[in-house]
């Protein structure tokens, strides 16, 4: 009888609201239950937009289902700002942000105003992928994959389960625990990018805090045994001329420098150790240490600052000019491209109009036409081609181009000189060598003088001693000579 009656005052409930009489069934029931005409239910709603349009909470013991492709949360219409929407196709299933405003560029996991004892982790089990911003504010535990296209910002924890950290556009891809000493590799694949196959080794940091560079076990806090070729100018020469100077002319010397530490700064050390094993070597011509001792005092010592003191610094420093060097020893001297401070101040004066740049500066500039020039703006670093306009006025073209405080270091250069001090220390040695055979031959001369000295004066002695005698003897006949003659008289 009572299920009958309960079904009797649903259809009633029906019913007046077909017939726009719905305000007796309205009022009567705490939690309405509403259908309207086009179909919509609504629940604790009026007028519902939706084919189920519930004015508060749903809870479920078991499970919430949508049988189409798209399961969308609005704070708004649907087509409003601030949705959050799951999506799912046959191959892949979605979480993402969706709307017109500008917050639905981003998806935040976490509570980031609950304070600290919310629950912010996100435990993943699949693949995460995005082609906007991902920012989780706790811990995040992934078992299978991340991939994201755009940025990525982290204020707690990422815990990964795998061993891999693949970077899409290197490909570079870093990875780690893959051994009982858990070394952390970087990689760069051969193959596809994404993919874990083959790879080439670019730098290791071992268990004990070792960095290795081309080397997977690195013997020192830091071992490179890697290299890159760098094409330098040489000096070459033929001869020593009248003024044991060498004759020289400029060529490129056959094959590239490997260098595989370049640094603008200081690099300091307690001790320099360097490889010198007779069998690495061949061509063993041994150096003239009188010539090198006669180039050596044509060598000049120079103190000096430096005009870019601000990497540098603003002290005195003693050492050699390239230029200088390169016409006594030009061995020592080797050329590449460089930049170099010969302008080095602030512009006087910008104006930037349809993407081109004039700058003026204070000094003459002396830069040519397509020369490249170095700019500093906000520690961002330009490299641009000029086009001359006057000797203090030049042009620059390109995007985001300072309009305020741009500074203009200098041009580049394709001579820029570079000394080789291990020539000079070698060549000092050989001729502290020569210096060291003058001064024992002086000392054995001297030594030999020393004797022939000591000689003359025991021969000088001995001729002093036989002059006195005769000089007694002679003194004694001039006394016997006197006596004769006033005996005569």
């Amino acid at each position: 009888m009572q299920q009958k009656n309960m079904e009797k005052r649903f259809g009633t409930c029906i019913v007046l609201l077909f017939g726009l009489l719905a305000s007796s069934c309205l009022y009567a029931q705490p939690d309405p239950l509403f259908v309207a005409p086009g179909g919509n239910v609504g629940i604790g709603v009026l007028q519902p937009n939706m084919k189920l349009d519930v004015g508060g909470d749903i809870h479920t013991s078991t499970s919430l289902r949508a049988d189409g492709n798209n399961f969308l949360f609005s704070r708004g219409s649907v087509d409003g700002t601030n949705n959050v929407v799951f999506r799912y196709d046959a191959n892949n299933t979605y979480l993402y942000p969706w709307g017109t405003g500008t917050a639905t560029n981003t998806l935040i996991v976490g509570c980031p105003w609950c304070g600290s004892t919310a629950y912010t982790n996100l435990s993943v089990a699949g693949n995460i992928s995005t082609s906007k911003e991902l920012i989780v504010t706790g811990k995040t535990t992934l078992s299978q994959g991340l991939s994201v296209t755009g940025d990525v910002g982290v204020t707690g924890n990422i815990a990964l389960t795998g061993t891999h950290l693949v970077f899409n556009s290197g490909p570079g891809v870093i990875d780690w625990g893959e051994n009982s000493a858990g070394s952390l590799y970087f990689r760069q694949l051969k193959g596809e990018k994404g993919g874990i196959g083959s790879y080439h080794e670019r730098m290791i940091i071992d268990h004990n805090g070792n960095v290795g560079i081309g080397t997977t076990s690195p013997r020192a806090r830091l071992e490179i045994k890697d290299y890159a070729n760098y094409e330098f100018g040489r000096i070459t020469f033929r001869a020593l001329n009248k003024d044991n100077c060498f004759n020289m002319h400029n060529t490129t010397r056959s094959g590239a420098d490997k260098v595989g530490i370049w640094t603008e700064g200081l690099v300091y050390a307690q001790e320099f150790w360097a490889f010198s094993d007779e069998r690495i070597k061949t061509n063993l011509v041994r150096a003239n240490p009188q010539n090198d001792l006669s180039l050596l005092n044509n060598l000049k010592v120079t103190d000096f600052q430096y005009k870019d003191f601000i990497a540098h610094g603003n002290g005195i420093n003693r050492g050699f000019i390239a230029q200088e060097v390169e016409k006594v020893f030009p061995q020592a001297v080797t050329r590449n491209t460089e930049f170099i401070p010969d302008i080095f101040d602030v512009a006087e004066k910008l104006s930037l109009k349809d993407g081109i740049l004039a700058i003026t500066t204070n000094k003459p500039h002396k830069l040519a036409t397509n020369d490249i020039v170095r700019l500093i703006s906000d520690g961002k670093v330009l490299e641009l081609q000029v086009k001359v306009l006057n000797e203090h006025t030049f042009t620059v073209k390109g995007t985001e181009l300072p309009t305020d405080h741009l500074f203009v270091y200098g041009k580049k250069v394709n001579d820029f000189r570079v000394v080789d001090y291990q020539q000079l220390f070698s060549l000092g040695i050989s001729a502290m060598q020569q210096l060291s055979k003058e001064v024992d031959a002086l000392k054995a001369e001297n030594e030999m003088l020393k004797k022939q000295n000591a000689a003359n004066c025991k021969t000088i002695s001995a001729d002093h001693d036989e002059l006195a005698s005769i000089l007694a003897r002679l003194e004694k006949l001039e006394a016997l000579d006197g006596g004769v003659k006033t005996a005569q008289k």
